[in-house]
């Protein structure tokens, strides 16, 4: 299995199965609030930006397109390998949008994008898909430790800051939206949050559940991150007190609405065995008289299959 075709694709359609490889790094990242990141590949010399999930080889950008190239610039400008590229294979300033260059369904930049606060891109530093040489290593460690650290600089340009209440409690699971982006970043456990942006005068709008949004102009420079807070007041008649308690919970809710398919259903059980890896096992009991599998989730205080005396429901795909 690819583990880069492993991921929730852009539409939120779960890979079957899921890899426990693919399962650590989604759990991992969801624990974290990761600003920048980046994998690294073989088999060409480019930083591949998002989005990777397009038919036919079409440019496909995503709403921060800008800082996308920025990120990448800053990679490839110092790295002369890069800008020179492989053999009947250039890429212009040695950077591409994925989907342009080729497609890839179900990669981990494009789920990191869609689904976390983390723009993350794709790093190609050798022609040589399965280099093992000693004295190559070495050569691609002198060849990117330069780009390495000018990448990192980048979390350092755009927007930060905290949101929290009139009292000064601070407030997890904040949405900030810049006007015009749909990507919308959310505020960590200490109410603090981080929007990377290039230079210009942006609209940015901090709310929660329970509390007014505030909006505010802010002009980003090409230096360090503008600090920006947003203080929240409570809504007219409501104790925010209980609302800073659910979006604590907020990002582990799921809601079942309406009825739904065996694809689906699917679907929807695998991603709750995501973020409740604790409480919940998904395992099949086997396949129907039509030969399809037969999955049950379930949710219990004690996901050991051979353990008595425990409290359990269910859930089925069938």
């Amino acid at each position: 299995v690819d583990l880069n075709r492993n991921f929730p694709d852009v539409n939120g359609e779960m890979p079957d199965p899921l890899e426990p490889e693919t399962l650590s790094v989604i759990r991992w990242s969801q624990q974290h609030s990761f600003v920048l990141s980046a994998n690294f590949h073989t088999g060409a010399l480019v930083v591949n930006y998002p989005y990777d999930d397009a038919p036919n080889r079409q440019f496909t950008p995503t709403d921060d397109q800008l800082i996308f190239t920025q990120i990448s610039l800053a990679y490839s400008e110092l790295n002369p390998s890069i800008l020179e590229g492989c053999k009947n294979e250039g890429f212009s300033q040695g950077i591409t949008n994925g989907a342009e260059w080729y497609t890839v369904k179900g990669g981990m930049q494009d789920w990191n994008y869609v689904h976390t606060d983390c723009l993350e891109v794709t790093i190609e530093v050798s022609c040589d898909k399965t280099p093992i040489g000693e004295d190559e290593y070495t050569q691609y460690w002198q060849d990117n430790k330069y780009s390495l650290l000018a990448f990192i600089t980048q979390v350092h340009h755009g927007v930060r800051g905290y949101v929290v209440t009139v009292t000064g409690e601070p407030i997890e699971n904040a949405s900030l939206v810049v006007n015009g982006n749909d990507h919308v970043v959310s505020s960590a456990g200490y109410g603090d949050y981080w929007r990377l942006l290039v230079p210009g005068t942006y609209l940015i709008t901090a709310s929660a559940p329970g509390f007014q949004n505030t909006t505010k102009f802010v002009t980003v420079t090409d230096g360090y991150a503008r600090v920006v807070n947003f203080t929240l007041d409570s809504s007219p008649g409501v104790d925010y007190s209980s609302h800073l308690q659910q979006s604590r919970l907020n990002s582990t809710v799921i809601n079942i609405t309406h009825y739904h398919g065996y694809d689906e259903m699917l679907n929807l059980m695998r991603a709750i065995v995501q973020k409740h890896d604790k409480l919940t096992e998904l395992f099949s009991l086997g396949q129907s008289v039509s030969y399809r599998q037969l999955w049950t989730l379930k949710i219990s205080t004690h996901t050991d299959t051979n353990a008595h005396a425990h409290t359990d429901t269910h859930a089925h795909a069938h």
